[in-house]
C-alpha cells in the first residue's frame, strides 16, 4: 500500500493541500468543522501522523474506560507504574510523557479528534477497548500494548498480564499445605477473563490429588439473568449458601478480595469464625485485606510492576529493540489470618 499524502486527504475531501496541512498541524486559517473533517478522513486513510509533527515529547496515551478506573486502587496502581517507569524517561534523546483518553459514552469522533490533537507515540490499552475505537488506532501505526486484556484483538501486539492461573495454582497449593480437605473455589468465572484462568488454575492444582473434595461455584443464576447480564455479577450468592451448608467447606477460595468481604460478612452473620471455624483466601491483596478481621490472607498481584513493564514493553517498541513479546507477572501468597494452619510445618503469621 503507497504512503498516504496530504494531496490524497485534499483530494478526498475537496479541499486545498494548504487546508490539510493547516489542519493538520492544529494552526490558524481553518475552520474547527474542517480541522475535524481532516483528521478524521487522515485516521481514517492510514496517514502517518509520526513523519509529519515535529516531537517534542513521546506522548504515551492510556486508553481506559472512564475515570473511575484511576478512582479503583487496581488499576490506579498499575497506571501509577506506568508514569513512575516513564518518568524522568527520554526515549531516543526525547522526553516521555503519559496521557489518558476515555472512551466510555463518547462518539468516537471525539476521541479520535483528542488523540491526533494529544500527538501520541505510542498507546496502552487496559482491560478492554471498544472494537471501533481499537481498530482506528491499530491503523495509526505505532506501538501499543495491552495490559491484562482477554480479546483476541491484542493478538499480535505486546500483552502484559498478571499470571492469574499461576496465582490459581498457588492458591490451590496453599490451602491443601495447610491441610483443609473440603476446598470451594467461588466466583463468576463469566465475569472476568482474570477469574476464569484463576479457576483453571485452581482445578489444575487438584488434578489427580485424591486426598481433597473440590466443589465450584462459577456461574450465576440469580434472579433468572441470562448470560450477557452473568458479567456484572461477582458470584451467585444463593448458590454459594446451598454448596457452603451442604458439604461444610473449611475453605473458601474467592476470586477476588471483593468476594472475600462479602463473604466475611455471611460468615460473620452466620456466628461462623473465620480462621477458626473456616479459611478465606483472597485475590488481589488489595488494602482492604488488612482492614478485614480478622486480616484477609490473599494471592497478591504486584500492580506497580505491572504498570513498569508496560512502560517498559513501550520503550523498547519505540526504540525498535523489541517487536512482539508477551509478559506475564507472577503472583504470591500474602498471609494474614484467615487462613487455619492446620498442618505441619506453618507457623501463624504476625500480619
Amino acid at each position: 500500500m503507497s504512503k498516504i499524502t496530504l494531496d490524497d486527504i485534499a483530494a478526498e475531501l475537496n479541499i486545498s493541500k494548504s487546508q490539510v496541512s493547516r489542519a493538520l498541524a492544529d494552526k490558524y486559517g481553518v475552520s474547527d468543522e474542517t480541522r475535524d473533517k481532516v483528521v478524521l478522513k487522515a485516521m481514517e486513510m492510514g496517514f502517518d501522523f509520526n513523519t509529519y509533527k515535529k516531537q517534542e515529547t513521546q506522548k504515551i496515551c492510556v486508553i481506559m474506560k472512564d475515570k473511575g478506573i484511576i478512582n479503583g486502587e487496581f488499576w490506579s496502581d498499575i497506571i501509577k507504574g506506568i508514569g513512575r517507569g516513564l518518568n524522568n524517561c527520554k526515549i531516543g534523546g526525547i522526553r516521555a510523557e503519559l496521557s489518558t483518553v476515555e472512551w466510555l459514552n463518547r462518539d468516537l469522533s471525539d476521541i479520535l479528534i483528542e488523540i491526533n490533537r494529544s500527538y501520541c507515540s505510542a498507546f496502552v490499552i487496559i482491560a478492554r477497548c471498544p472494537r471501533d475505537l481499537l481498530s482506528h488506532i491499530k491503523r495509526l501505526n505505532v506501538p501499543m500494548v495491552f495490559i491484562d486484556y482477554a480479546s483476541m484483538d491484542s493478538a499480535n501486539y505486546t500483552n502484559v498480564r498478571c499470571n492469574n492461573y499461576q496465582g490459581g495454582l498457588i492458591a490451590g497449593k496453599y490451602l491443601r499445605d495447610t491441610g483443609h480437605k473440603k476446598i470451594m473455589f467461588l466466583g463468576n468465572i463469566n465475569y472476568s477473563y482474570s477469574f476464569l484462568q484463576r479457576y483453571y488454575g485452581f482445578c489444575d492444582y487438584f488434578k489427580e490429588k485424591e486426598d481433597v473434595e473440590i466443589f465450584a461455584v462459577t456461574e450465576c443464576k440469580e434472579n433468572g439473568l441470562e448470560k450477557i447480564s452473568e458479567r456484572k455479577i461477582l458470584f451467585d450468592r444463593e448458590k454459594f449458601r446451598e454448596v457452603y451448608n451442604e458439604n461444610k467447606c473449611d475453605a473458601v477460595m474467592c476470586a477476588n478480595d471483593k468476594i472475600a468481604q462479602e463473604i466475611y460478612v455471611y460468615f460473620q452473620s452466620m456466628g461462623i469464625e473465620i480462621g477458626k471455624d473456616v479459611s478465606v483466601l483472597g485475590f488481589d491483596n488489595l488494602a482492604l485485606c488488612t482492614k478485614l478481621r480478622p486480616g484477609l490472607s490473599s494471592v497478591a498481584v504486584d500492580r506497580i510492576e505491572l504498570g513498569l513493564t508496560a512502560a517498559n514493553a513501550i520503550r523498547d517498541l519505540l526504540l525498535k529493540s523489541e517487536t512482539l513479546y508477551s509478559i506475564e507477572v507472577n503472583t504470591k501468597i500474602i498471609e494474614r489470618k484467615s487462613v487455619m494452619k492446620k498442618g505441619e510445618g506453618y507457623e501463624e503469621s504476625n500480619q
